[in-house]
């Protein structure tokens, strides 16, 4: 991004795909119009990643590993629509978790802008986390305004008030520098980038290793932590299934999970 231009602002658009399918697009149109407010009042585009339709459809996942592997500077926001089936969500939970962790240790947290769509009831760790998260970044309440014509005034106030917000941040981090980690530095400087800039000196956002290492071995683990989490929390649910809803003769009905599954095999 240059100085004060917004020319490569993109926004990835994180939601649980029943929820636009029950409100016949509601989301994708919300998207849409979003684009538009931020033109308006940013003089610019924004392109958006939706996941469904249109040509970003198939750009979502290459954009996604590339920002979430690399660097999210130059604009790239989050726009997560929570919702309960956004929460139970294995795959929403990763990308939300991923993004932020990666806006939280590049000191761009004002990228992540959460939308509450529908209210949401939190009961696992990873779920209060969540939603902790979004809360204390300012979460957008859509959950009465979704109800309403959206033709109608209020509708389209909020719209233009989160075009405004967007604009506002991308004007806001693109004179912030990004504190690039250090795994990203090293894949700039396989590719033949340099992390410094020869007699100026480290290149602005270079991670000294030696500081560095600490912090990346931490979140690394967290981020590990979380999907072995859902993974023990989807083997234990098979597990239980296996157990109540199995039933082989000759084996009687308070065999053991381990008889059931040899002679199930």
């Amino acid at each position: 991004m240059t100085q004060g231009g917004l020319k490569v602002a993109t926004a990835f658009w994180s939601y649980a795909h029943s929820d636009d399918d029950g409100s016949d697009g509601q989301i994708r149109r919300l998207k849409e119009q979003v684009d538009h407010a931020f033109k308006r009042h940013s003089g610019e585009q924004l392109k958006s990643f939706f996941d469904r339709y249109g040509a970003p459809r198939l750009e979502w996942g290459d954009e996604w590993r590339s920002k979430i592997n690399m660097t999210i500077s130059g604009t790239t926001f989050f726009i997560a629509v929570l919702s309960p089936s956004y929460l139970k969500s294995a795959n929403c939970q990763g990308e939300f978790l991923q993004f932020w962790e990666k806006a939280r240790e590049s000191d761009l947290e004002e990228l992540l802008l959460p939308i509450l769509w529908v209210n949401v009831y939190p009961e696992t760790q990873t779920e209060h986390q969540i939603w902790e998260i979004a809360k204390e970044h300012q979460y957008i309440d859509w959950t009465s305004i979704r109800k309403l014509d959206e033709k109608l005034a209020d509708y389209k106030a909020l719209i233009d008030e989160m075009g405004e917000r967007l604009a506002d941040a991308a004007r806001k981090v693109s004179t912030k520098p990004e504190v690039i980690p250090l795994d990203a530095e090293s894949k700039v400087g396989a590719a033949g980038g340099d992390l410094t800039d020869g007699d100026a000196g480290v290149r602005p956002g270079y991670v000294d290793p030696d500081e560095s290492l600490p912090l990346r071995l931490t979140l690394e683990t967290g981020i590990h932590a979380h999907h072995l989490e859902i993974h023990l929390q989807e083997a234990a649910a098979a597990l239980q299934q296996m157990n109540s809803g199995v039933s082989i003769e000759p084996l009687p009905a308070a065999a053991s999970a381990g008889e059931r599954l040899i002679y199930f095999r």
